[in-house]
């Protein structure tokens, strides 16, 4: 199942946190903050850590597509999921897909980016990259 989080655009934080908007594929971190996220606690993936982004991809700009379209797009999620972990989605027995997409006041600010990541089904801590970890 998809799960998604609704983004707020924000600036760059110094220390463990980072934008969201400056996460890149194979980095790690751990759970948001509950409702529109902006900064994330970041955590080296060697470390327990509970989510790694593994794809990032844009969608056509326009108005504001809401929240269906953008579910809609985030399907896009799980055959990258295949080209990062090395196994299908369906295969993972205990990995899930969570995605960030653009809320409505990023779009406006120019933020066109779905954010894939994964975590354990089971809520379990993820040590090591999940890069390749199904090859």
């Amino acid at each position: 199942m998809l799960a998604a989080f609704a983004l707020l655009l924000a600036s760059c934080s110094l220390g463990s946190s980072s934008s969201v908007f400056d996460l890149e594929p194979g980095e790690c971190f751990d759970e948001p903050s509950a409702g529109e996220i902006s900064d994330l606690p970041m955590v080296d993936c060697a470390d327990p850590h509970g989510y790694e982004a593994f794809a990032i991809f844009e969608v056509a700009d326009g108005p504001f597509p809401g929240v269906a379209a953008l579910e809609d797009a985030a399907t896009a999620c799980l055959p990258l999921f295949e080209d990062y972990v090395g196994t299908s989605y369906e295969s993972a027995a205990n990995l899930d897909i969570m995605y960030f997409p653009p809320s409505a006041e990023s779009w406006d600010a120019g933020d066109r980016e779905i954010i894939c990541t994964l975590y354990d089904l089971n809520g379990n801590q993820l040590t090591g990259s999940q890069r390749n970890a199904g090859a």
